[in-house]
């Protein structure tokens, strides 16, 4: 049996960044409701008193007892963890990132129990160059190949940690670490079975990443292709890029009485789809949707060009004038006979100020009655909101075309002529595309032979068992993978359990912002 925890213990510095965010989140009349208060923001976030709270987590698992720890956002390594450990009988290695940062990553295990053959530090700024500020973000894993010290003949265990970068917006690069670590556990891996050894490999840590992920399927398939592409959702900001969107065939969810950050509500009532956003406070949010798009732009022209270059989008002339602008649903065509007389126009031609006057009283469009006599000239309505659509092809005397349906045609070449100079990408993501495509493409061969199953998708309680709760987030993104040939899977445990969580974390209770998971395994003879 081998019992393993990963944890992310949550680093002092970012403790002290939750409880300032905490404080300017609610009003200072709030705070002083109670002269406790105070004692109590410390109790929670305050590192004499979280680590007190750690302490008594670490030496509890400790009993069960756990074989291997894997924590994330350790920092006080020499002065808080490092002591603990050595007293309860571990041994370990951290790796602390770069550049002045003072947390790291940690593996201990039981000194009783292993003894460590080799250990590999993996800095993630190695996969792109030091100028490359969209690689460098300072993360780090740390790997051991560790041998059982009284059980004969077993497999040694190769064990990695790994703490991904956060931010929603950066999933190219965390797909890119993801592809990084598993090589270095690939290299380690082939090298123990030139020497006839199998072993066993246990991939813990913080991905950052949601079950839905292209690095949460990178670990569990092999592979990472994106979901085809069911559409977009635009933010109130973005009416206009949407109206572009829906002229060249392409669904896209806008609605401008939605405000703040209920447009996430309607992303996870929609998802697979891209969403668009102008809003940097939402998009950093982890509760914001992986395949999301921070619109730089104020120009609804340059807006869509960003759009076309991070997403390759592909226009199809096939789907031209098949959405409605207006309202997202589907142009079909109609048989005329079916028109209302109410929904035919007797005048020559609509005056602007008679347009004006029916959009502002959501007045469905009428369909010149010359052009209703004209069995030539197709017409078609929108399946939603009714608005008829004709093209006009023989606009009398060349004045202006008699219904902004028509108008559309010239919104559509304006639109491909901006594809068209969108066909490129920015130098730094086009050149972090490529690197990832081309990780994705060599060596081939360890993306088919380390498929991992995740621990958590086995849990049998019934309910989904987030790993990071806070005031603005709920979700899953750490993990412990496992080479399913070598474990057979007993329990995942979660601590706090869900009947002893009370609301967002940390609070007084318990001393991070992340769930500890706690898995045990039977060792599978190979």
């Amino acid at each position: 049996m081998l019992s393993v925890v990963s944890f992310n213990v949550l680093a002092d510095t970012y403790s002290r960044l939750i409880k300032k965010k905490s404080e300017k989140q609610h009003s200072s009349a709030e705070l002083s409701l109670e002269d406790n208060n105070v004692t109590e923001t410390e109790n929670i976030f305050g590192w004499n008193s979280r680590k007190i709270k750690l302490e008594t987590v670490l030496e509890t698992l400790a009993l069960k007892p756990v074989d291997i720890f894997c924590l994330q956002e350790c920092d006080h390594f020499s002065d808080f963890y490092l002591p603990i450990f050595k007293r309860l009988n571990y041994d370990c290695v951290f790796k602390k990132r770069p550049s002045g940062k003072a947390d790291g990553v940690l593996i201990a295990w039981k000194a009783s129990r292993f003894t460590l053959r080799e250990s590999v530090d993996v800095n993630f700024n190695d996969i792109g160059k030091s100028t490359d500020l969209a690689t460098q973000k300072h993360n780090v894993a740390t790997i051991c190949l560790l041998d059982f010290v009284n059980e004969v003949d077993m497999a040694p265990l190769l064990v990695s940690n790994c703490h991904l970068h956060w931010q929603p917006e950066f999933s190219e690069l965390k797909l890119m670490q993801a592809e990084h670590l598993l090589k270095e556990v690939y290299k380690i891996w082939t090298k123990v079975s030139q020497n006839g050894e199998d072993a066993r490999i246990l991939m813990c840590g913080d991905f950052n990443s949601k079950p839905e992920s292209n690095v949460y399927r990178l670990m569990t398939s092999g592979q990472a292709v994106e979901k085809s592409l069911e559409g977009f959702i635009c933010d109130p900001s973005l009416g206009k890029v949407a109206k572009f969107l829906r002229a060249i065939g392409i669904d896209c969810i806008f609605d401008d009485k939605v405000q703040g950050i209920d447009i996430l509500k309607v992303c996870r009532q929609n998802p697979g789809r891209i969403f668009l956003t102008r809003s940097k406070s939402i998009i950093r949010r982890r509760d914001c949707p992986q395949s999301s798009i921070l619109v730089k732009s104020q120009s609804g022209e340059d807006a869509f060009i960003q759009v076309v270059r991070e997403t390759n989008l592909q226009l199809d002339s096939k789907k031209f004038y098949t959405i409605c602008v207006k309202c997202n649903g589907k142009i079909v065509p109609i048989q005329r006979e079916t028109i209302p007389l109410s929904r035919i126009s007797f005048e020559s031609k609509e005056s602007y100020v008679q347009a004006k006057s029916r959009k502002k009283t959501e007045e469905p469009n009428k369909v010149p009655k010359r052009l209703y006599d004209d069995p030539t000239e197709p017409l078609a309505m929108c399946d939603g909101c009714e608005q008829i659509y004709w093209w006009d092809t023989e606009c009398i005397g060349g004045q202006r075309k008699s219904n902004s349906s028509a108008r559309i045609e010239d919104l559509v070449t304006k639109l491909e002529s901006l594809a068209v100079s969108a066909d490129f990408m920015e130098k730094n993501k086009k050149e972090m595309h490529l690197r990832s495509l081309k990780l994705l493409q060599e060596d081939r061969l360890y993306v088919s032979e380390l498929v991992f199953q995740c621990a958590q998708s086995k849990t049998t309680s019934g309910q989904e068992e987030f790993t990071n709760i806070t005031e603005d987030f709920k979700g899953t993104i750490d993990y412990v993978f496992y080479s399913q040939k070598h474990f057979q899977l007993i329990d995942v445990e979660y601590l706090p359990s869900q009947h002893e969580l009370q609301g967002f974390l940390p609070n007084n209770k318990w001393p991070s912002d992340h769930r500890c998971i706690h898995c045990s395994f039977n060792l599978v003879s190979t």
